[in-house]
């Protein structure tokens, strides 16, 4: 025996809200870990100020987070870090 689903508007976009609050909460715990990524690796290898911490913690782009991993993975001081960063 087959059943008809039968189409609510209200109920869809419930659903498609509840989508897009999942999006938005994965992005951002995706942000906040490569934030603390960079921080700690940043950590392990230099002295970094609040001024730093704060200003990582601040940038919210992936692609400008995910070239800042790489840049403190490369940088050779805290300061190589702090002005090729500067740059974008």
């Amino acid at each position: 025996m087959q059943e008809t689903v039968k189409y609510d508007a209200g109920v869809t976009g419930v659903y498609m809200r509840l989508m897009e609050d999942e999006e938005v909460l994965l992005e951002r715990g995706t942000q906040r870990g490569i934030q603390k990524s960079i921080i700690k690796l940043l950590e392990i290898r230099f002295p970094i100020s609040v001024e730093i911490r704060e200003k990582i913690c601040a940038q919210e782009d992936l692609k400008i987070l995910d070239e800042w991993l790489l840049i403190a993975a490369k940088a050779t001081s805290i300061e190589d870090f702090t002005s090729k960063i500067s740059c974008q």
